[in-house]
């Protein structure tokens, strides 16, 4: 019965009954109600045929070929009973409040001071309880609340780190206020596992021709170090017919950054150089990212892992593209001034030239000691999601490849291959070893404690892995000692946090840093 819809906020006049029109036009607005909750509002059939349990393409094939028509709800947590405009208001609160409590407090200290003086304080805690508050609902807050959960804690930066697995502290539910938020707990905040799966899933549900919820499938796949099975759902879709240029050029991206994983440089980098057509963001990066994968590619071959007859074809195409990529800085981007990665790009390739003079080699790629796209998987979080034989691969790559700037032994190239290898150790199992070579071989060279106080040397050549690596060490501490490691955890956090400096990637390693720390006084 129309009368009975909850979008009708009065009971209707005797005359408005017996009004055709208007009654019509009701049954209309409560048909388009039932089918935009059940997902059947743009052409589809109702969205709980397409409701699956598990990722990946295989449970795509396994749905059951049966049609429901019936107009069911996905989850339990609409509420029915609540008008429309109720709904878009709440969530729109609960999305607003909850993103900014969740990005004030990711904030660096210094901005966060400067902030609480006018009073400006994020809990992320209550933040991203909002946030999944307004996810329940199906409108375009709860579109864009998913959206940002999912960035939070599978995007390509992940500011909850995998190794970082700290249990939270579970606070007394009797003291709480609202009994709807007792499932998301502090545990649950931090390590929200199948309900973000499934919260996502029911995204793909209601919007199965949609390539922007496809691609978070596949960066959830790749956040469970299913690279290969993120690659193959990333080829499903035909990228040319994405009409929306950011979404084109997002699902590029991430499949090119999943294939370094993958360590399949050649695909990579045709996808990275297809971006010059399409994105105005950083043509420069793209160039130089295009490059490294030439690069690693010519040292497999070199190194007899690898049999192409392109070889000469990747030291030719490295060499252009990574000494040619400081040329396209400030053109063609979305930002007059040049992007973090951009004056990361010029340093790099400054670097490289300088080492090539001091050496006095012909071949510029001689000039180039750790190979740049194991930083750049590392930026991307790539030693987290590799599997054993793809960490295995790098490992090689890292410390058997020799050229005359590798045997050079410089210090700072020393101290980027140190540090990737010890990472590359944890994620193989090997804790204290990795552990050692972080001790032995990096700290020293920036960090000392002198009679109890901390003492940092400022280096600048590669400033992003200075405190990178104190806050690495702080995950050392946690996978070696556990719980009762948790104050040494703390102290390296901070000492991470100390390093202050304005460099390229402050920002991206700074919030990092503060979310470690977040964390570690949750469980403390």
């Amino acid at each position: 019965d129309a009368f009975n819809s909850v979008d009708i906020p009065y009971e209707l006049t005797p005359e408005e009954q017996k009004d055709k029109d208007l009654l019509q036009f009701a049954e209309q607005i409560h048909s388009m109600r039932t089918k935009r909750l059940s997902g059947a509002h743009i052409g589809n059939s109702p969205a709980i045929n397409r409701l699956r349990g598990e990722l990946g393409l295989q449970a795509m094939e396994d749905l059951p070929e049966e049609e429901i028509i019936d107009h069911k709800v996905l989850s339990d947590d609409i509420d029915l009973s609540q008008a429309t405009i109720d709904e878009f208001v709440h969530s729109g609160v609960n999305l607003c409040f909850g993103i900014l409590q969740v990005v004030i407090s990711l904030l660096p200290p210094a901005i966060g001071a400067v902030l609480s003086v006018v009073g400006f304080r994020g809990s992320r805690e209550e933040g991203l309880r909002l946030v999944w508050k307004a996810t329940k609902q199906r409108n375009v807050h709860g579109c864009i609340g998913l959206l940002a959960l999912m960035f939070y804690y599978d995007g390509p930066f992940q500011f909850t780190d995998d190794d970082f697995d700290i249990p939270a502290a579970v606070k007394d539910s009797s003291n709480s206020e609202d009994s709807e938020d007792e499932e998301m707990d502090g545990p649950t905040l931090l390590h929200p596992g199948k309900i973000l799966e499934d919260a996502l899933l029911q995204s793909r549900a209601l919007f199965p021709n949609s390539a922007l919820w496809l691609l978070n499938e596949a960066r959830m796949l790749s956040g469970k170090g299913r690279l290969e099975e993120a690659v193959a759902l990333m080829d499903s879709i035909d990228v040319s017919k994405i009409r929306m240029r950011q979404v084109k050029s997002l699902m590029i991206f991430d499949r090119a950054i999943t294939l370094i994983h993958l360590h399949q440089y050649d695909r990579a980098a045709e996808d990275i150089l297809s971006l010059l057509d399409i994105s105005d963001w950083s043509h420069a990066f793209y160039t130089y990212f295009a490059g490294c994968c030439y690069l690693e590619n010519w040292r497999m071959c070199e190194m007899g892992l690898m049999k192409s007859d392109k070889k000469d074809e990747y030291q030719k195409k490295a060499e252009e593209l990574i000494f040619t990529s400081v040329n396209l800085l400030g053109k063609k981007t979305f930002k007059s001034k040049n992007l973090p990665l951009d004056r990361f790009i010029l340093r790099k390739v400054e670097q490289f030239k300088a080492k090539k003079e001091e050496l006095g080699v012909e071949n510029p790629l001689d000039g180039i000691a750790t190979s740049p796209v194991h930083e750049i998987s590392y930026f991307y979080n790539g030693y987290n999601r590799m599997s054993e034989e793809h960490l295995e691969l790098t490992k090689k790559m890292l410390t058997e490849y020799r050229n005359p700037a590798i045997e050079a032994l410089d210090s700072d190239q020393e101290l980027i291959k140190d540090l990737l290898v010890s990472l590359t150790l944890r994620r193989l199992g090997h804790i204290q070893e990795g552990c050692d070579i972080l001790d032995e071989k990096v700290l020293p060279k920036f960090f000392s404690i002198q009679n109890g106080k901390v003492k940092y040397i400022k280096k600048t050549e590669d400033p992003w892995a200075y405190p990178t690596a104190l806050y690495e060490r702080a995950l050392f501490t946690w996978k070696l000692e556990g719980m009762d490691g948790l104050p040494e955890s703390k102290e390296w956090l901070l000492r991470a946090q100390g390093y202050a400096d304005d460099y390229e990637l402050s920002t991206r390693v700074g919030m990092k840093i503060k979310a470690a720390i977040d964390r570690v006084d949750h469980s403390l």
